[in-house]
């Protein structure tokens, strides 16, 4: 144990460097490492929850060290524990507890907080963009080249069906990838009714994505995305991600439609 609890001193040390100048005001060795060694236990009991999901447990673990933080803003334990989880932490929390450590260091977090502000102004600008391709609203014109290197709109497209998917995608997807057998077998059963996919790649490499496409047979519209401003207006954070349009209206019926969601929706609209 006086082993274990030497290399948490340490590690701890090397980390925070730059707090050196406050070790003395700092609390003593051995209840930091106390506390530190019952934050791993308790990390180590959710991560070891097979009841719970990886995003459940990643929320808890997330909630855990915003405790410890709060609890321990005015020293190197709350630091510590920071500067190990912050990098995938929601910004808002970050920013939260940015603040509350700022109150002992003020000029430490100047850059980190000015990302994390920025990092939410996003966020809250992408809400804006979803909010404005919800269900029942009309979808926004996109025009991209194919795979020809012709430019197809997908105005263009609704004009000729009934309805069609705005699918979001990429080859280095693997869930994007998984779903192309189930949409091979979806266009065939409804794209003589009148269904058609407009599936737009975020791919950076084009050859790969028109190798892609030829190698797996997909017989829809291929368009590459020519700039991140047209997944921007949809609000779409990452891939799949995909909008069902009814083209007689031009609105959005549903969205984010997958495996038999999305067959069941298609036989509904089509019966």
């Amino acid at each position: 144990m006086k082993t274990v609890k030497l290399f948490l001193t340490l590690a701890v040390a090397v980390l925070l460097g730059a707090c050196a100048s406050r070790t003395k005001n700092a609390i003593t060795d051995t209840a930091l490492n106390d506390k530190l060694t019952q934050f791993f236990v308790e990390e180590k009991a959710i991560n070891d929850d097979t009841t719970i999901s990886r995003i459940e447990s990643m929320n808890q673990v997330f909630a855990l060290v915003r405790s410890y933080v709060l609890a321990n803003a005015d020293n190197e334990l709350g630091i510590f524990l920071f500067e190990r989880f912050h990098p995938s932490m929601p910004d808002a929390m970050k920013l939260e507890l940015i603040e509350a450590i700022s109150v002992t260091y003020p000029k430490r977090y100047t850059s980190l907080r000015k990302k994390a502000l920025a990092g939410i102004e996003e966020k809250k600008r992408l809400d804006e963009q979803a909010k404005s391709v919800a269900p029942g609203n009309k979808y926004k014109e996109i025009r991209c080249k194919g795979v020809d290197g012709e430019e197809i709109s997908l105005s263009d497209v609704a004009a000729k069906n009934r309805y069609v998917l705005l699918d979001f995608w990429a080859t280095w997807c693997a869930p994007c990838m998984g779903e192309v057998p189930h949409l091979i077998e979806v266009y065939k059963q409804f794209h003589d009714k009148g269904f058609e996919i407009y599936a737009l790649s975020i791919d950076d490499d084009s050859n790969a994505w028109r190798t892609t496409v030829k190698e797996k047979g997909m017989p829809w519209v291929n368009v590459l995305r020519k700039s991140p401003k047209v997944t921007e207006q949809y609000g779409v954070r990452g891939v799949p991600s995909n909008f069902l349009i009814d083209c007689s209206t031009g609105k959005i019926v549903a969205t984010h439609l997958r495996g038999d969601a999305l067959t069941a929706k298609l036989a509904e609209l089509f019966e």
